[in-house]
């Protein structure tokens, strides 16, 4: 394990240290170095294994003649602290980079001595370039590609996808960084996401739906209703057991009422209110689906004022005021007129015979 690895090297750092004491004991403390004097440091040549994570390696450096010594690092990923000294016995620390690449070696030089350091290779780290790629229901027939690009070299690059609507064609097994190419299948159901996976790197593909819809009525006319209006199912079909119902109506007079909001293949019921006004039309529609509702004419004309009238032998003129039951209900009705004593005038045609009629009682005067 790494900490009884390290724990080994501090207590031979610990020994090493009072080997070096005992060996000054014979030695004259105090005393200057001449100008250019030769060190004469220990003996700590040595190798070290390390692993990728990094650690620091304790010295002990014994300096006799207490000459000024400098380590001299040969890779950037070594630090050594202190770098120089002329310590009758210093404490060095070695820091070990982590490593992210490829195993590595490098050595620290100090007064013709070396350390040499070999450092297991570091984790295989990966990454997208790029984070995300839309898609329509269509999906794509024509291979996509997405950089990736692996922390070093050696690292073998297996991606895989989260879900079986995307595949896979290319790039998917390899070394090091390199392009993966996919395709997208299409969609007839709800909207959805997945991603391509390499190590704990993730590319997300969305695919917007491919739900479409049926009605088993695409037209349907009412009458106005009279005063409770109309109650009605609509079956509906749909591509895709995850497509949901949610069906609309452009009016407010056509209201849905149960079944919306659920999925897959279903029914959804709907009210037509009753109608007082001219004829109208609404739609309910769902994705690619429309019901036409047509609703007839519901108009209703209250009583004239005023409700008589009465004119001389010379005869006359005069108006009535009538009360619609909508606003937008015309008035440009035929009337059939009735008089009192001797004539009577009946609807002069088919049409107006067919049309609804409204009496207006005259009355004479003699």
């Amino acid at each position: 394990m790494k900490t009884n690895h390290v724990t080994q090297r501090y207590v031979i750092a610990v020994i090493a240290f009072v080997i070096a004491i005992c060996a000054l004991s014979n030695t004259t403390y105090g005393k200057s170095a001449a100008p250019g004097a030769a060190c004469n440091l220990n003996s700590f040549a040595t190798f070290h294994s390390t692993f990728q994570e990094g650690e620091q390696i304790p010295l002990v450096i014994t300096n006799p003649t207490g000459c000024t010594w400098t380590a001299v690092p040969s890779v950037s990923w070594l630090k050594v602290n202190p770098l120089s000294s002329s310590a009758l016995v210093a404490f060095v620390t070695i820091t070990v980079l982590p490593n992210i690449g490829p195993a590595r070696s490098g050595s620290v030089a100090i007064e013709g001595q070396e350390i040499n350091i070999a450092q297991n290779a570091g984790p295989c780290v990966y990454q997208f370039i790029g984070l995300s790629k839309d898609f329509s229901a269509a999906g794509t027939s024509q291979t996509n590609f997405v950089g990736a690009v692996a922390s070093n070299a050696a690292c073998p690059r297996t991606a895989v996808a989260a879900q079986n609507w995307i595949k896979i064609v290319s790039g998917a097994d390899g070394i090091g960084s390199g392009a993966i190419g996919y395709k997208v299948d299409p969609n007839i159901g709800a909207a959805r996401s997945a991603s391509l996976v390499l190590g704990q790197a993730m590319f997300q593909i969305n695919q917007s739906s491919g739900c479409t819809f049926s009605f088993d009525w695409t037209a349907k006319v009412y009458p106005n209703g009279g005063s409770v209006g109309y109650k009605h199912t609509l079956n509906i079909t749909t591509s895709s057991t995850d497509c949901q119902r949610d069906a609309v109506s452009n009016v407010p007079w056509i209201q849905i009422i149960d079944g919306n909001l659920a999925t897959g293949t279903g029914a959804v019921t709907y009210i037509v209110s009753a109608n007082q006004g001219p004829q109208r039309v609404g739609k309910i529609t769902l994705g690619n689906a429309t019901l036409t509702i047509t609703q007839h004419e519901g108009c209703f004309y209250q009583a004239f004022v005023p409700t008589s009238k009465n004119f001389g032998p010379a005869g006359g003129t005069g108006s009535v005021s009538v009360t619609t039951s909508n606003p937008a209900c015309p008035r440009n009705r035929k009337y059939r007129i009735l008089s009192r004593g001797v004539h009577r005038f009946p609807a002069t045609s088919a049409i107006e015979a067919s049309t609804w009629l409204i009496e207006v009682a005259i009355s004479l005067t003699a």
